[in-house]
């Protein structure tokens, strides 16, 4: 990957989660921050103790089944002028004997902060054989960029200097009643452009 502070990021995210590690798995996030699950559903923390939470809860869950080793093929990295990134990649979660338990396609939105690439949004998408690896559609969250509706939240950080395209669904996505959201996460069907 390049440039090498990627491949740093992912080395330390896929560390943490075999170590089952959500303090560091957390540290791999900007706050705040977003995540997008298979099941379509999105979650936005806005602090670092969310992070943590919820990622204990799903790194612990792929360990209880069988991942022992968290393996990315068919890397790609596309900057978003100097301090922001969109990285895809197949995922390939993997019992110890290298057997494949589940694979899916997964896309990042990174950001250099104070000179360490972050994770701004984390994308799960289809799986890559066109299914979704837990109903066999692929029609229910198709491989597309996803902009949500939402409750007015917006950033409690400036985050000027950064590609506003990158941060579209933080800046626009959003915008409305100026009200921050109830609670860590949000669980909506989002709008599939």
């Amino acid at each position: 990957m390049n440039p090498p502070g990627i491949q740093r990021l992912f080395d330390r995210y896929n560390d943490a989660f075999l170590a089952r590690d959500a303090k560091r798995i957390a540290a791999c996030y900007h706050v705040p921050c977003m995540t997008i699950r298979a099941d379509g559903s999105f979650h936005i923390f806005e602090s670092g103790t969310e992070i943590e939470r919820f990622f204990a809860t799903v790194s612990e869950t792929y360990h209880e089944e069988g991942m022992r080793i968290f393996e990315m093929r068919d890397v790609e990295v596309r900057m978003i002028g100097s301090e922001s990134a969109l990285v895809s990649m197949e995922r390939l979660m993997k019992r110890a004997d290298d057997t494949i338990i589940r694979n899916w396609r997964q896309s990042y939105n990174l950001l250099k902060q104070n000179d360490e690439w972050v994770f701004l949004l984390s994308t799960y998408l289809a799986h890559p054989n066109n299914a979704d690896h837990r109903t066999g559609d692929c029609r229910r969250f198709p491989l597309r960029q996803c902009l949500f509706s939402g409750s007015g939240w917006r950033p409690t950080r400036p985050l000027s200097g950064y590609n506003n395209a990158f941060l579209v669904w933080a800046r626009c996505s959003f915008a409305g009643s100026g009200r921050r959201p109830a609670g860590n996460t949000r669980s909506r069907r989002p709008l599939l452009l």
